[in-house]
């Protein structure tokens, strides 16, 4: 932005007859230029970008179907702490609910497999939800096309 020539204050460059601050006439100078900001740009040669290329959320929630007990669809969309927290949901559910089913009843070693197919139930659940959901975004901030 040009500066008044009488009171030095910044003025839009479209004020050319009349400083509105101090009143003073031709405030900005004959020599004042506005830049071109194309020249401080670097040229891009195309060769040299890289283009983010979203994730699919038909992929992120069939992955949650098929391996969300392995947190791998969090990994999908670069949410890896997500992703640790669903092995450990996962794991708590296979220790707590298949050592229940396997000492206290007569399931004998069809607990661990009972405890497994409802974790695997959990995650169908929500992977139905999450083929719903509106606009989720991946790790990035990007949303899911």
């Amino acid at each position: 932005m040009p500066t008044c020539r009488h009171c030095n204050r910044q003025i839009e460059k479209f004020e050319t007859d009349i400083c509105p601050y101090c009143g003073g006439k031709d405030p900005i100078p004959a020599s004042y230029k506005t830049m071109d900001i194309t020249k401080n740009i670097a040229k891009m040669d195309g060769k040299n970008v890289n283009l983010y290329k979203s994730k699919s959320q038909a992929v992120y929630a069939n992955l949650c179907l098929f391996l969300g007990f392995a947190g791998v669809h969090n990994f999908y969309i670069k949410k890896p702490k997500l992703g640790y927290i669903d092995i450990a949901i996962t794991v708590f559910i296979l220790a707590l609910m298949g050592s229940l089913l396997t000492f206290l009843t007569p399931l004998q070693g069809f607990g661990y497999l009972i405890a497994f197919g409802v974790a695997f139930l959990l995650f169908a659940i929500y992977s139905f939800y999450l083929r719903q959901k509106d606009s989720p975004r991946d790790g990035e901030g990007e949303f899911l096309r």
